[in-house]
C-alpha cells in the first residue's frame, strides 16, 4: 500500500471512529443523562405504579401507569410538573395508562360522544349529569374534574379504574392521553 493509500485509510477510520463515539455519547447521555433520571422522578411519585420512556425522532413517549388515586386532576398535574423541571412542553407526550375492564371499556365507548361534545362546548355540568346517569345505571363510581386545559374523568370498578383526561380545544398542550 501506497503512503497516500495509507493516509486515506487512516482518515476513514478515524472518521468512522469519531462518528461512533459522536453516536454513543449522544445515546449515553439520552439514557443515563434524561430517561434515567425522569423515570427515577417519575416512579418515586405515590400514584405511579410504572414508567417506560422512549424516544421518537425528538419528541419522547412518556407513558405512565398510575395505580388507584383519589383524585386525578392532581395526580396528573404533578406527574406534569415533574416533566416539566426537566422538558419543554413540547418535548414530550405524556400517555396515562389506566386498569380498564370490559364494563369501563363499555362505558368509555358510550360516553366518548358526550364527552367530547362537554370538550368542544364546555358543558360541563351536563357531562357530569351523563355520567351520573350512566355509572348509576352500571353501579359504577366516578369524579369528574375540570381546569382551564383539560376535563379529567376518574370511573372506577372494584378493582379497575378508568381515567380519561381530554384537552379542551384551543388549549395548547401536546398530551394524549389513555390507553
Amino acid at each position: 500500500m501506497k503512503n497516500g493509500e495509507f493516509r486515506v485509510v487512516i482518515a476513514l477510520l478515524t472518521v468512522a471512529l469519531t462518528v461512533a463515539i459522536l453516536f454513543g455519547g449522544y445515546s449515553a447521555y439520552n439514557v443515563y443523562g434524561i430517561e434515567k433520571p425522569v423515570k427515577n422522578q417519575l416512579s418515586s411519585l405515590e400514584p405511579v405504579s410504572q414508567v417506560v420512556i422512549t424516544k421518537e425522532k425528538q419528541i419522547y413517549d412518556i407513558r405512565v401507569q398510575l395505580s388507584m388515586v383519589d383524585n386525578l386532576q392532581s395526580a396528573y398535574n404533578h406527574i406534569e410538573k415533574t416533566l416539566n423541571q426537566r422538558f419543554s412542553g413540547n418535548e414530550y407526550d405524556l400517555q396515562i395508562i389506566d386498569n380498564r375492564n370490559e364494563k369501563l371499556e363499555q362505558l368509555h365507548s358510550e360516553l366518548q360522544p358526550a364527552m367530547q361534545q362537554a370538550a368542544a362546548q364546555s358543558e360541563f355540568v351536563w357531562l357530569n349529569d351523563q355520567l351520573n346517569e350512566k355509572c348509576s345505571q352500571m353501579e359504577l363510581q366516578h369524579e369528574l374534574w375540570v381546569d382551564e386545559e383539560r376535563i379529567y374523568i376518574q370511573v372506577q370498578d372494584a378493582d379497575h379504574y378508568l381515567y380519561e383526561i381530554i384537552a379542551r380545544p384551543g388549549m395548547s398542550i401536546n398530551k394524549s392521553i389513555n390507553q
